[in-house]
């Protein structure tokens, strides 16, 4: 809503003594606007300036992506350093605007936890698109990580938290739990209300779920087809897409059903109907089905590291 200039269109209109009723509707939910308590709201001054702020802070992210492009084409649009201060920037952005001065937690603010978690799968969609290492990248990471003695090799954590052409799984867990930190701790801090377990159970879904679509996505990429990243994207958007679709076709309510509802994107739409054995083995589901998809890929790896080393041998 902040990249959007027509929020301030109202105000401009009443500075030149038009009716804005004629030319712009103009309601007061801009007006109750708060950002971490603050009535940003109340005085276009201080609207005009937080837009500004966010599209200066947006924009300068644009553009240490395209720089990076610009000079090496195939580069990963954001290095892994940049991820951790993006991550931690969107966070402290987007909650700002999810806290409420209530002193009763009402669904309200559940439905405020309910957007951070889509906004957040938004945002860590992006990342793996942008973090991702493609085939070649990774197969150059596995040979060097193979022909390199173990004495003289950088430790594997390290690299694969900073380094350029490593797997982006690691970066992409902790980029999750700066988000965590961050969107936990202040749901850890409501006080007594029946919606603070169904949050933390919608924020731990969300991390299970993002770290497969990781997987699979990294998976993708290392595949020998042509077009991998089409093959990623689009195993990842069914995986987003086709169960809602398959439950809206069964009639698969999440009022009445929601434990099929855990294992999808949309897991905050049953995770306040469900119960805690339901949520505890969604959980453990989705923690060995990412255990499996992680084995697969390491094999893969070591596979691809001792055949390039192979074939540099050989010629």
């Amino acid at each position: 809503m902040l990249f959007h200039p027509g929020m301030l269109l109202p105000h401009l209109v009443d500075a030149n003594s038009l009716d804005p009723a004629g030319i712009y509707r103009k309601g007061d939910y801009l007006e109750k606007l708060r950002w971490f308590y603050l009535p940003v709201g109340a005085r276009v001054g201080t609207l005009a300036s937080l837009a500004v702020l966010n599209n200066a802070l947006w924009s300068y992210w644009a553009w240490q992506g395209l720089q990076r492009c610009f000079h090496n084409p195939t580069a990963n649009v954001f290095s892994k350093r940049q991820s951790y201060l993006l991550t931690a920037g969107f966070e402290l952005t987007v909650i700002g605007f999810a806290l409420t001065p209530e002193v009763v937690y009402t669904k309200r603010v559940f439905e405020n936890v309910q957007m951070l978690v889509v906004f957040n799968l938004i945002l860590f969609l992006g990342l793996i698109a942008a973090l991702s290492p493609h085939r070649q990248a990774l197969l150059d990471w596995a040979r060097y990580r193979h022909q390199q003695p173990k004495s003289q090799r950088r430790g594997l954590l390290k690299d694969l938290l900073w380094g350029e052409k490593s797997p982006a799984l690691v970066a992409i867990a902790l980029n999750l739990a700066i988000a965590s930190v961050i969107l936990l701790t202040w749901v850890l801090f409501w006080s007594d209300s029946k919606y603070k377990i169904p949050a933390l159970w919608a924020l731990l879904l969300n991390i299970s779920f993002i770290l497969v679509c990781a997987t699979v996505a990294q998976l993708m990429l290392l595949m020998k087809a042509k077009k991998r990243s089409v093959w990623a994207a689009t195993t990842v958007a069914g995986l987003i897409i086709l169960p809602p679709i398959v439950f809206a076709f069964l009639s698969l309510n999440p009022n009445h059903l929601p434990d099929v509802w855990l294992f999808s994107a949309f897991h905050w739409a049953g995770v306040e109907h469900t119960v805690g054995v339901s949520v505890g083995f969604a959980l453990i589901a989705q923690s060995l089905t990412l255990a499996v998809l992680n084995l697969q890929l390491t094999r893969r790896l070591q596979q691809a590291g001792e055949s390039a080393t192979k074939a540099l041998c050989g010629n």
